[in-house]
């Protein structure tokens, strides 16, 4: 770190792509929950918009009760969720993190795609 308290670019290099596991394991996975809640929000029918929120559509129920609560609410639980996701991915063992970067990565395009099809 230098004088002024910033770190010079081979230390960032070294935070970034080091360590336990490297931040860059995930960013797919949030990424793709990004994504997914846009798509979810971006889907829901005009009916939802104008303020009917009994009327929303997921097929995860946790996302469906914040859907019916508020636009907000779901937005809320998404940013828990990919907070959730980027903190397991940098701190558990790496055969895991690895597991649960592909497991989030996978089940979000998943949705992603389901969204197009529906």
């Amino acid at each position: 770190m230098t004088a002024t308290g910033t770190r010079s670019l081979p230390e960032l290099w070294s935070l970034v792509f080091s360590g336990r596991n490297p931040v860059w394991l995930a960013i797919a996975p949030v990424i793709l929950a990004l994504a997914d809640f846009w798509a979810t929000l971006f889907f829901q029918s005009p009916s939802y918009w104008a303020g009917n929120y009994h009327l929303a559509i997921d097929a995860n129920p946790a996302a469906l009760v914040a859907l019916r609560v508020h636009p907000a609410m779901f937005l809320l639980v998404g940013l828990v969720t990919c907070v959730g996701w980027g903190y397991a991915i940098l701190r558990l063992p790496r055969g895991w993190a690895i597991d649960v970067a592909l497991f989030a990565s996978i089940g979000h395009a998943v949705c992603v795609i389901g969204w197009y099809v529906r």
